[in-house]
């Protein structure tokens, strides 16, 4: 089945989401979403892309950066090519070519990626009208979020219009948004593949920060307050683990009761839950048991945190 949800004449490009969203929250989970609008061209400056604009740059920076678990720019630009500069390029030596696309991600790079983030943007492909009035942009998702990560989306789609338009002589009147997602959905308080910041940071920086006289402890609270709060589809264990050895390592070097054995051992449990819940969500993205897994896992956390 498919649900196709089209914006109306003198629309907004906000529209796109403000449809889909209505969507979502009326039916739930959607299998083969697609919403689509022809708008001016100065939509692309509309405030609502605007106000995505500084998150659609980290996403489309050529390495990821050190908030986010990938980023698509990473994925995209190869072979130290711009994979804007592509589409231009392609665009400029036929406007109808069926080679103006991009394409993130390989077989090679979806059999050996277990369960571990992978992008859920899959293909992009860009077009010009015969007349030269229109540049169309299709895009397809494996998977959309929509409340918090469509409005991001659409923000790098007009990105990388703006990009094309400038590099024709701002000579297009109108751009076309086409998005084909399979499964589109809400996720209340969805943090965009956004890191916790306790995973931003090295074992050798986590050893620096607890062993901090009187900051430590602090520090630490805030970190896994925060990793409490952090809702992950995919739990990152990087900056537990880095801690249970920071820990290990201090309580083995230092005769203080700071930090003590008990607490270390419910940081082995926190990592425990951790990762029986990233087994659950390998067998299913939206498993009923997966959302109990995740309560044990904050309870644990929490429980952790009472023992610094």
């Amino acid at each position: 089945m498919i649900t196709y949800l089209q914006t109306k004449a003198n629309d907004p490009i906000d529209q796109l989401w403000f449809m889909a969203l209505e969507e979502c929250n009326t039916k739930g989970k959607i299998k083969n979403l697609i919403i689509s609008g022809t708008f001016p061209i100065t939509e692309l400056d509309n405030t609502f892309i605007l106000d995505n604009k500084e998150l659609a740059e980290l996403w489309q920076q050529p390495s990821r950066p050190t908030q986010l678990k990938f980023n698509h720019g990473e994925y995209l630009n190869k072979k130290n090519k711009s994979a804007v500069n592509y589409l231009i390029e392609e665009l400029k030596i036929k406007s109808d070519s069926n080679r103006a696309c991009w394409s993130l991600i390989d077989m090679e790079s979806l059999i050996d990626s277990g369960d571990t983030p992978i992008p859920s943007f899959l293909v992009l492909q860009a077009g010009i009208s015969d007349d030269y009035s229109t540049l169309s942009i299709t895009c397809y998702y494996r998977a959309l979020e929509i409340k918090k990560f469509l409005p991001i989306n659409l923000a790098e789609i007009c990105l990388i219009a703006s990009q094309i338009n400038n590099s024709f002589g701002y000579k297009f009147r109108n751009i076309e948004i086409t998005i084909h997602a399979f499964n589109a959905y809400i996720k209340d308080n969805f943090t965009c593949l956004n890191r916790a910041r306790l995973d931003t940071f090295s074992e050798a920086e986590i050893a620096t920060k607890i062993a901090v006289v009187g900051d430590g402890t602090k520090w630490l609270r805030g970190m896994l307050d925060e990793k409490m709060d952090h809702l992950e589809s995919n739990i990152e264990i990087t900056g537990i683990n880095n801690l249970i050895s920071s820990i290990k390592l201090y309580i083995q070097e230092n005769n203080t009761t700071v930090y003590s054995k008990d607490f270390l051992n419910h940081l082995e449990i926190v990592a425990s839950s951790i990762e029986k819940f990233n087994n659950i969500v390998k067998n299913s993205s939206y498993a009923a048991n997966s959302t109990e897994q995740y309560k044990i896992v904050k309870s644990n956390i929490a429980k952790a945190i009472a023992k610094i």
